[in-house]
Formats: structure tokens, C-alpha cells, sequence
């Protein structure tokens, strides 16, 4: 989570990487997901496997981020790219 009070500006730069998340059914949510980073401290690697996101209503938030996907479907349809969930 990068809500630190200095945000961007401050003097730790806040990392977010490495992360997984497999094997996940949704049933129902608002957004796949809400991921900000910066663009000196972009979100990187995260990669979302084996995955079923159902009754998704809204597009998700993704900016400054690198997310990649293997087996991962929302509403029903196959998402290789990012953009397709904004």
C-alpha cells in the first residue's frame, strides 16, 4: 500500500513486487482490481494465475503497474492484457 503520508516525495521509496495470486474464484465485486504505483516506483511482477473473477461490475484501476496473467478470466472472457480490465 503506497498511502504513506509523503506519498511519492518522501524519503523511503515505497516497493511493491514479486507477488502471486493463484488459484482465486470471485464470486461477485465491484473492480478486479485497484492497483496504483508510481512512475519512479512502479508495481512490478505481479502475476495472476489460475484465476475466475465472476460479476465483475466496474473497469478496475491499473496505472503504473506490470501485471501479467496465465488461465486468468473475467466475466466469463480471457484476459492476456491489462487493458482489457480498465
Amino acid at each position: 500500500m503506497f498511502y504513506r503520508g509523503e506519498g511519492d516525495t518522501g524519503p523511503l521509496t515505497p516497493r511493491v513486487r514479486n507477488v502471486e495470486l493463484g488459484n482465486v474464484r470471485v464470486g461477485r465485486a465491484c473492480n478486479a482490481f485497484s492497483m496504483t504505483g508510481y512512475p519512479r516506483s512502479p508495481i512490478e511482477d505481479v502475476r495472476i494465475v489460475n484465476c475466475t473473477f465472476e460479476e465483475i461490475l466496474q473497469p478496475s484501476t491499473i496505472q503504473d503497474t506490470h501485471l501479467s496473467f496465465h488461465n486468468f478470466r473475467v466475466n466469463g472472457v480471457a484476459v492476456v492484457d491489462p487493458a482489457q480490465l480498465t
